[in-house]
């Protein structure tokens, strides 16, 4: 069996919001590549930055990938993996673009990330974040550019 890519990535940002039943419309920059690289369906957990809580939507080959790296993964604490998952997982949901372009986010994960009715998508390398933008705003405040960054991106530039 051919193993699936994950290696494309989502550029850009877009801005949407949530109809009554807890559904965002995804943005066509960001759809377009989802359907066309990687399907319809989709994991969506949240994040690893507590501090700044937001969710993160992974096209299902992408996680599935994730998982077997994990499971796979020898120097993690046996505990401290069964942990990881079980956050990931009880608080994540497969789910699928469903005809319109929109994808149902439960209401323990928009509660999580703090998300009203307007929230901010922003490509992440081959995963799409959901963010408050309040919070995006912050956590790129608290992560400033440096000079040392400046220089080190300049160093992978064509």
């Amino acid at each position: 069996m051919e193993r699936p890519r994950t290696d494309v990535f989502f550029r850009g940002a877009g801005w949407t919001q949530f109809d009554t039943a807890g559904r965002m419309v995804v943005p066509t920059n960001f759809r377009k590549r989802l359907l066309e690289h990687y399907g319809t369906q989709v994991f969506v957990t949240q994040s690893f930055l507590l501090e700044f809580p937001h969710i993160v939507i992974y096209p299902l080959p992408v996680w599935e990938t994730i998982e077997a790296e994990i499971r796979l993964q020898t120097d993690i604490d046996p505990q401290q993996k069964m942990a990881l998952m079980h956050r990931l997982n009880t608080k994540g949901v497969e789910t699928e673009l469903d005809d319109k372009g929109r994808i149902l986010i439960p209401s323990e994960l928009r509660d999580y990330a703090r998300l009203s009715s307007r929230v901010v998508l922003v490509g992440y390398f081959n995963t799409i974040q959901v963010w408050n933008p309040d919070l995006l705003e912050a956590f790129q405040a608290q992560v400033p550019w440096t000079p040392e960054l400046v220089r080190q991106i300049q160093k992978i530039s064509v």
